[in-house]
Parts: C-alpha cells; sequence; structure tokens
C-alpha cells in the first residue's frame, strides 16, 4: 500500500487507495473511505457556503460521532483548522476560550446556551447544512500546505489558564508515524475510540487511521461494559484509554483478553505501578505512553507487554523524537525537554505562553524525569507540583506510588497545603482497595499507611495528614487535580 504524503488532502487519498474499507464503525454501522470521502467533499462545500475560507478556525463543540470525523476532513480539505471544544465545559468557561480564538463558525451538537462571540456564526452539527451551496468557485485543492494549522486544541488548565495549542498537518502526520513505527498499526487494525475526540488523545487517532487505513471503532462515550467487551472479544485491536477507564476495566474483567487484542495504549495521566502490574497480570498488551497536546499526543511508549507498565517507565522516545534532561540532579531528574517534527510551532496569539515553553527548538514541558541506561523514560510529575516542605522538595508522584502498593490503597493522590511552620505540609487523598465509609485523618488505617511511608520514604515525604475519599478530582480528560486552577 502506497504511503500517503504530508501534502495530500488525506481522505482522498485514502478513499482512493481503499474505497471499500470501513472507515467508520459507530452503533452498529459501517461507513466506508469511499462514503466518509463524498461526505467529505459534500461538507467543505456547505462550509463554504457559509464562509468558510482557508486559514479560517472553525469550533466544534460535538460528541464522538462520525459526523465530527466528517468535519475534521473536511475543514483540512478546505485549509481551515478545527478547534475541538470540551463538551463537559459550562458555556461560561468556554466563553472566553471563544473570545481568543476568534473562530468564524461554531457547529454545536446543543441547543440553546449563551455562546455568543462576535463574527461568530453558530449551527447545528445535524441541521443548518443540507440547504447551504457552494460558492461557484469552490473547488477543493489538491495540495494540502503541511505547516497549515490542522487543528487547535486547549490545554486542559490544571495549574494555569487554558492555551491553545496549534497543531499543523505536519505536526498530526509526524505524530501519526511514531506512533505507528513503535506498535506497529496498520490497514488490518481496528481502533476502539472511547476517548473523547475533543483531547488531543482521541483527535489523533482520527490522523492515524486514515494515514494507516486501520479503521475506527467509534464510541459516542466512555462505558466500561462496551470497553470490558471489546477487550474480550478483540473486536478492536488497539484500544487508548487512561488510567481511570483501565482500573474500572479491570475490576470487571472475567476472561482472558482475546489474542487479536495488541495493544492497550495507556496514557494522558501517570500510570501507577501497581494499575500497571495488574493489568499485566490480567493479560493485557498494555503499553505506558508519557506524551502531551503540544507534541500531538504520544512523546515516549513503551512496546506492549514490556514491564515498564509495571515499573513507573514509558518507554522510549518515538522514532523522530529526542529527549533532553535539563539541569539534572544527582539522581539524574530534570526538567523534560522534547524536540520532535511533532511538537507544535506555538501557541495561539500567546507570545508569553511560546516564550516560556519553547526554547531554542524544545518544549519545555515543565515535568520532571529521567532517563535509564537504556534510553527509558521515567515522568516523576509536574514541576509545579513539587512541594516543597521545610526547605525540602517531594515529588506527590513517588509517594502515590508508595501508598498504592499497599494493599489497603486503590488509588491514592498526593498535594501540598500550606502550613505556617513548613511552608506546605504532605497531604493524601486515598481511595481504599475495599469500600468503607469515608472519613477524615485517624485510626488504625492512617496509623498503618503512614508507617508503611516511613520504611520506603524519608520521614519530610510521609504524609502528616491522610484523608479517605471516594474518588479523586480529576479533569474530564483524567488527569488528576492536585492544586485549584
Amino acid at each position: 500500500m502506497k504511503p500517503i504524503a504530508v501534502d495530500t488532502p488525506w481522505v482522498f487519498a485514502r478513499a482512493a487507495q481503499s474505497p471499500d474499507a470501513v472507515a467508520i464503525g459507530f452503533a452498529n454501522a459501517a461507513i466506508t473511505w469511499a462514503e466518509l470521502a463524498a461526505a467529505a467533499q459534500g461538507l467543505a462545500a456547505q462550509l463554504a457556503g457559509l464562509g468558510v475560507q482557508r486559514g479560517d478556525l472553525v469550533a466544534v463543540r460535538m460528541a464522538s460521532h462520525p459526523r465530527f470525523v466528517v468535519l475534521f476532513h473536511a475543514l483540512q480539505a478546505l485549509g481551515a483548522a478545527l478547534l475541538p471544544l470540551n463538551r463537559r465545559l459550562t458555556d461560561h468557561e468556554l466563553q472566553p476560550i471563544l473570545v481568543h480564538a476568534a473562530p468564524r463558525l461554531l457547529v454545536d451538537d446543543e441547543n440553546g446556551g449563551d455562546l455568543r462571540v462576535g463574527g461568530m456564526r453558530r449551527v447545528h452539527a445535524f441541521g443548518d447544512f443540507h440547504d447551504r451551496q457552494a460558492p461557484k468557485s469552490f473547488t477543493v485543492s489538491s495540495r494540502l500546505d503541511a505547516s497549515a494549522p490542522l487543528s487547535v486544541v486547549f490545554t486542559s488548565g490544571t495549574t494555569a489558564s487554558p492555551k491553545g495549542v496549534v497543531l499543523s498537518n505536519a505536526n498530526h502526520f509526524a505524530s501519526a508515524r511514531g506512533s505507528r513505527l513503535r506498535l506497529g498499526h496498520g490497514p488490518n487494525d481496528v481502533w476502539l475510540a472511547a476517548l473523547p475526540l475533543f483531547h488531543v488523545g482521541g483527535l489523533s487517532l482520527l490522523a492515524r487511521s486514515v494515514l494507516d487505513g486501520s479503521s475506527l471503532l467509534l464510541e459516542e462515550s466512555f462505558d466500561v461494559e462496551r470497553l470490558v467487551s471489546v477487550l474480550e472479544t478483540g473486536e478492536a485491536t488497539m484500544v487508548s484509554v487512561v488510567p481511570t477507564m483501565l482500573a474500572r476495566a479491570l475490576d470487571k474483567l472475567t476472561a482472558q483478553p482475546s489474542p487479536r487484542l495488541r495493544a492497550v495504549l495507556v496514557g494522558g495521566a501517570a500510570l501507577s505501578p501497581s494499575l500497571g502490574r495488574r493489568g499485566l497480570d490480567a493479560g493485557l498488551p498494555l503499553a505506558a505512553t508519557y506524551g502531551m497536546t503540544e507534541a500531538c499526543s504520544q512523546i515516549c511508549t513503551s512496546t506492549p507487554r514490556s514491564q515498564d507498565a509495571a515499573t513507573g517507565h514509558v518507554g522510549q522516545p518515538l522514532d523522530g523524537t529526542e529527549i533532553g534532561i535539563n539541569r539534572p540532579d544527582a539522581q539524574g531528574w530534570g526538567e523534560i525537554l522534547v524536540r520532535s517534527a511533532s511538537v507544535t510551532r506555538g501557541y495561539l496569539r500567546n507570545p508569553a505562553a511560546d516564550a516560556v515553553s519553547l526554547r531554542d527548538g524544545w518544549l519545555r514541558t515543565g515535568d520532571r524525569g529521567r532517563l535509564d541506561e537504556h534510553g527509558a523514560l521515567a515522568v516523576a510529575g509536574r514541576r509545579s507540583d513539587l512541594i516543597v516542605t521545610g526547605g525540602e522538595n517531594v515529588s506527590p508522584v513517588e509517594v502515590e506510588q508508595v501508598l498504592e502498593d499497599h494493599p489497603l490503597v486503590r488509588e491514592a493522590l498526593v498535594m501540598g497545603e500550606e502550613d505556617e511552620r513548613w511552608g506546605e505540609q504532605v497531604v493524601a487523598l486515598v481511595v481504599r482497595e475495599n469500600p468503607s465509609p469515608t472519613g477524615t485523618a485517624g485510626g488504625r488505617d492512617t496509623v498503618d499507611l503512614q508507617a508503611w511511608c516511613r520504611t520506603k520514604l524519608a520521614a519530610y515525604k510521609t504524609p502528616r495528614e491522610i484523608r479517605f475519599v471516594e474518588s479523586l478530582p480529576r479533569t474530564s480528560n483524567g488527569k488528576l487535580v492536585r492544586r485549584p486552577s
């Protein structure tokens, strides 16, 4: 099969090579590449009729649906860019994003609401298109500008205001290539797309599938029973999840995973070694990954079934990606730097953020990590998450991993809280392995956990307070929230 070039509209090139192959499976229906390309051509014409032009930005608030995929490809054909909006955010939260981004159009699958930005037209995702005529001069170019934006994805903003990451055709292309070379996905694969398409982990599947010729098994929303079914039956060969999705699936998995399952990619948040061990012991071909929106998803990924998932490592850098460790300490820990063709050239109209994160050709991630003797990366968490207590630095991820190795603990989140004497004190939120009434610190369990920590950690790293909770606070894409944004 001839590789698709970065500067050729991808869906039309794929349809020319594999017209009858399945592009999308959705709600018991199958859409071929020829059908997807025809739909993208038609929608591109309708978008042009609504005034969308090359270089424009089009916002979309839509559940994961084939229409979303069609829109992605239609905008690429027009030379416009997609701005996926987090459907879990309120209109109040989305308003400043839209004011900053200034899209030409909002394609929305919701009725009502107050999303109104000067100059932005709002249309319904499943209406408002059928009677639109393309301008007489409308044509879809047979060539793409590789450097042109294909998407603008706003970061989750757990430690700062959201920033719009501009990702070009070349960024998406390089990311898909690196993933393919590491995981080996191709035209015989089916990707379960259970991650929301408004996050880069879900959105990146659209580029991978069209460039590889693989199929998407598209789910409108995450359903743990559906995920377990796919793992057991092998309906999909490749699966992308965040750790919370994996943990919920392991709770319900009763059969051996299908031998057709080739990789379960786990990223979006730190995969604890204890959860990684659970997954490997259950027979899942786990591949731990570390990525960022700024790098168009994956940066490092382990090979499926490797022990990286159980040791806190996330594998080696993808092909074409370089990792540097800035100012390492005596143990080799320092800030992770990334250089790759998949890395953004900048944020949307935010030179201040560019100056902080993009220097001398490197992406400064703000994450702490170190490389082992084989070049595999271990990640210790955000520098901004560091707890400074009595002048000593504490990595919350390190403490969490120790807590989660205790049989009492299912999940833990460690954070710093202001303390008059120490500056900050170490506090842990703990979800029990076996549910019981929640409560604050105190009792035998707290004493046992603190004693456990003291056997493995310096005294200043041991949580001074442990609170038992039913669940941990997370963003919509599964990342732990350690501090208010």
